[in-house]
């Protein structure tokens, strides 16, 4: 297991001050270009899993590699970098409301330092991916939910990385929406990003023909098989 794109637990434990455990022994392997559900009950652990991927919380033990690289060892400097290759989407969206939809998808564009041209390009494609072009210049308050949820998926997007990770993206969203936004999370991957959303909707997971990990209480108790989720495009997700 190696390259942009790949994670790989191994054994990994994470326990929070006074002693709860969040992790408990967790070991399993998502090759690049894969879509994978993470599920299991509020409290299982799925968001605590998330953050160790991108290094907002570090493991008690074990090791989460991504990219071929041990998060944990990474010298504070190399942080933002791992960061860049991956794109992810919270429940809130969590956009900055005092600047226009452009700013907030052009974000990471501009702190790399793009030019102008380039961080407009990068910015425009990826609305132009969840189908808000026209919404460029308008702030956050006059979106709907589902609008400024994808307008934060395509803040995931703009960099083009290798790896998106999605905590209950649709948790605030009718049937509808959330089978756009699942939709999307497709079509990202079957561009070859590697794709890992937390969800407890039982809806969306049945829609579609991913693998699955399912937690309970800190430990994997489920690893399905691994399908092809790219026929629900053509199908449409059922809600």
């Amino acid at each position: 297991m190696s390259g942009r794109g790949a994670i790989q637990f191994l054994r990994v434990t994470k326990r929070f001050a006074g002693g709860q455990v969040a992790l408990d022994e967790v070991s399993f392997v998502v090759e690049a270009g894969e879509f994978v559900f993470l599920t299991g009950d509020s409290g299982a652990g799925k968001t605590t899993l998330l953050s160790l991927i991108y290094r907002a919380a570090l493991p008690t033990s074990g090791s989460v590699l991504v990219n071929g690289r041990n998060v944990g060892s990474l010298p504070p400097k190399k942080v933002p970098y791992l960061r860049r290759s991956i794109g992810v989407v919270f429940q809130d969206s969590r956009l900055i409301r005092r600047k226009t939809v452009f700013e907030n998808v052009g974000y990471l564009p501009r702190i790399l330092g793009l030019s102008a041209a380039r961080q407009r390009e990068l910015a425009m494609n990826a609305l132009a991916q969840v189908g808000l072009e026209a919404r460029a210049g308008a702030f956050p308050a006059q979106l709907s939910g589902g609008e400024q949820q994808r307008v934060a998926i395509a803040r995931a997007l703009a960099n083009d990385p290798p790896i998106i990770l999605a905590d209950e993206p649709t948790g605030n969203l009718d049937p509808e929406l959330s089978r756009q936004i699942f939709k999307l999370f497709v079509e990202a991957r079957q561009r070859g990003t590697t794709v890992l959303v937390a969800t407890h909707d039982p809806n969306a997971i049945r829609s579609l023909p991913a693998r699955v990990l399912r937690l309970k209480a800190g430990q994997l108790t489920e690893d399905s098989a691994r399908r092809d989720p790219a026929s629900a495009i053509e199908g449409g997700v059922r809600s």
